[in-house]
């Protein structure tokens, strides 16, 4: 192993070796036995853990702050803007019948007006799509 491995390991895995896998711990070992730079690295990044480890411990707040922020929900007590009640299924009935209610009026609004066209339209649309034969091109050969 190199030194650079070796930091980069220190940096991947941490200082403590036990922690490592097996194949680079061996790896690691032989190089920090016969090192001073390797030595220097693992205790540089020993020194740099110790002091993020420091950094981040939980501090103790101090008892009075700690008192205060609990009697805060007894000085302003929460009071809901309504009382919830549990739906019942006729919120659903009246939302469907709604949009019944807007499809057949739009559906009345669009035929009555003629929005679509005019029947010959509907015959070359037919025709158009599905193949189908308007009334107009129906010819029958032995008609009685």
């Amino acid at each position: 192993m190199k030194p650079e491995a070796l930091e980069h390991l220190l940096l991947r895995y941490g200082e403590d070796l036990d922690h490592w896998p097996l194949w680079q711990r061996i790896g690691a070992r032989r190089l920090l036995s016969r090192s001073p730079i390797a030595r220097e690295s693992l205790a540089r990044v020993a020194r740099e853990n110790q002091l993020l480890r420091r950094a981040m411990a939980p501090t103790q707040m101090p008892a009075e702050l700690l008192q205060g922020l609990e009697r805060i929900p007894e000085q302003f007590p929460q009071h809901s803007a309504a009382p919830q009640t549990p739906h019942d299924g006729r919120h659903l009935f009246r939302i469907g019948a709604a949009w019944a209610c807007a499809c057949g009026l739009s559906g009345l609004l669009i035929g009555s007006t003629g929005l679509l066209g005019s029947a010959a339209d509907d015959e070359a649309l037919a025709t158009l799509a599905f193949g189908i034969p308007g009334e107009s091109e129906i010819h029958l050969e032995n008609t009685p």
